[in-house]
This record gives C-alpha cells, sequence and structure tokens, in this order.
C-alpha cells in the first residue's frame, strides 16, 4: 500500500525562500526534490535541477528563455 511507502515526516518550501537557503535545505537533508506549498496547499514540486536553473540564471543576466517558457 502507499500508506507503507510515504513519507510521514515531509519537508517543505515556500514559493519565497530564497535559492541560496532551498540549495542549502536539500543538501542538509539529503533531498532530491521538496514540495511546494502556500499555506497548507500544495502548489509544486521544486528540485536540485530546479535550484540549479534558478541559480544559473541569477548568474546570467543576458539569458533569454527559449519560446515557450524557461525550459
Amino acid at each position: 500500500m502507499a500508506e507503507d511507502m510515504m513519507t510521514r515526516h515531509v519537508v517543505t518550501v515556500t514559493e519565497d525562500m530564497l535559492v541560496q537557503d532551498f540549495i542549502k535545505l536539500l543538501q542538509q537533508q539529503h533531498l532530491v526534490r521538496t514540495p511546494v506549498v502556500k499555506g497548507n496547499m500544495l502548489v509544486g514540486i521544486a528540485t536540485r535541477r530546479d535550484a540549479v536553473f534558478a541559480y544559473v540564471k541569477a548568474l546570467a543576466p543576458y539569458w533569454r528563455p527559449r519560446k515557450g517558457g524557461d525550459r
């Protein structure tokens, strides 16, 4: 059953968490991804890839997203 596999003490982040803090959290907690919440509502999932992408994007002022979004 899913109940037997799920994590009961979930580490979450908020939409306004700084990228540096998110990366630090992933490292400290040995996480690959974590739910993003706004209040008690799940609004997304953030991953290591997302963190690396955001970090590179912040360092590259010439960055221009491709057609269709950031990915």
